[in-house]
């Protein structure tokens, strides 16, 4: 009787131990019937997220292809290639281009010449893009431009034994405003102080870095994106104080960004052109009068050749001539060289 007992206790133990075995079982043989379809899933999903990472990266690049292409020309070549230079210089750019450079302890003076530079009224504008950088939003009318353009003239008639006229080395495509070799203190690219944009009505140019510093805290520009002060990064792209000036939109602020543009003359050249103009600053007015009266010399040296038999075309040339002589010679000089192809000290 015992024994009987004992194994009917055995069985009832036993038995759920069986059926979990058994389910064990069948579902073991479950699994690997589904084994094919459950090893592919895995592949199906990293294809899809691959395929979605492709489709938002192309996307991306495409957009950001275009929106380089909406900024105009500028020194970096308007190309797939070009694209992706500035790409590539994008992981060296600034972090914040509204903090001053570091004013190293050789520089003598340590002050710049702005000091009495008045605050710009207004917030900053939308500034983007690295080669080309430019003005988005509040910009100045045409008119505006037209009378900075002038002004940027007028100081090269004025001032013809020290400063002319070319085409800008850092961009290309715009007529920059530089400094003779015999005159040049700091080196940047051939000597220039400046170059405008026709297609924002900024400028970008070369400052002192207190001047540098100056412009930031009263809001009238900002640093290149480009502008480091590693001693090596300088010499092949642009200078550590190389700003973007805001266009400006009245006639005071012209005003205002000529006494940056004589800064960045002084900074270059060595030479303060404020002390040879009587008004401290050429009014639009001044810049049209300088280029009226350069053009009546032109004019008389026209008749005088006439009347010795020369021709008066040649006679016009003269002066287009001499500022090609003049850039020619700042080329031959031994100023920094521009030699990055398509992206020449920045490509700005």
């Amino acid at each position: 009787m015992v024994c009987l007992l004992t194994q009917i206790c055995f069985i009832y133990i036993a038995q759920p131990h069986s059926t979990a075995h058994v389910h064990a079982k069948r579902q073991s043989t479950t699994l690997s019937w589904q084994d094919p379809l459950a090893s592919s899933i895995p592949t199906i999903t990293l294809f899809t997220l691959v395929a979605l990472c492709l489709a938002t990266f192309a996307r991306k690049v495409r957009k950001g292809y275009h929106d380089f292409l909406a900024l105009g020309p500028g020194g970096t070549p308007s190309t797939p290639a070009g694209y992706l230079r500035i790409c590539v210089l994008r992981i060296f750019t600034l972090r914040n281009p509204l903090n001053p450079p570091y004013i190293p302890s050789y520089i003598h003076p340590q002050s710049g010449i702005l000091n009495d530079l008045p605050k710009r009224i207004g917030s900053r504008p939308e500034v983007v893009g690295i080669a080309p950088q430019r003005q988005m939003t509040d910009r100045g009318p045409n008119a505006i431009y037209a009378a900075l353009t002038a002004t940027i003239k007028a100081l090269s008639l004025r001032h013809p034994d020290s400063l002319f006229l070319g085409v800008s080395r850092f961009e290309k495509h715009n007529t920059g405003l530089f400094s003779l070799p015999r005159c040049q203190s700091h080196l940047t690219c051939n000597g220039e102080i400046c170059h405008s944009h026709a297609y924002d009505g900024s400028m970008h140019l070369t400052l002192h870095p207190a001047d540098v510093k100056t412009i930031i805290e009263k809001g009238w520009g900002e640093r290149h994106p480009l502008a480091r002060e590693s001693w090596w990064w300088r010499f092949r792209f642009v200078p550590p104080t190389f700003v973007l000036i805001y266009s400006p939109r009245t006639m005071e602020e012209l005003r205002c960004v000529t006494q940056i543009i004589y800064a960045a003359s002084w900074w270059i050249s060595g030479i303060d052109l404020r002390k040879f103009d009587p008004d401290n600053g050429i009014t639009p007015a001044a810049a049209h009068e300088q280029e009226y009266q350069q053009l009546q010399k032109q004019q008389q040296k026209s008749s005088e050749a006439e009347s010795d038999g020369v021709r008066t075309d040649q006679v016009w040339s003269s002066y287009s001539t001499e500022l090609n002589a003049n850039a020619s010679q700042a080329s031959a000089s031994g100023t920094t060289t521009c030699d990055m192809p398509g992206f020449p000290m920045g490509g700005t």
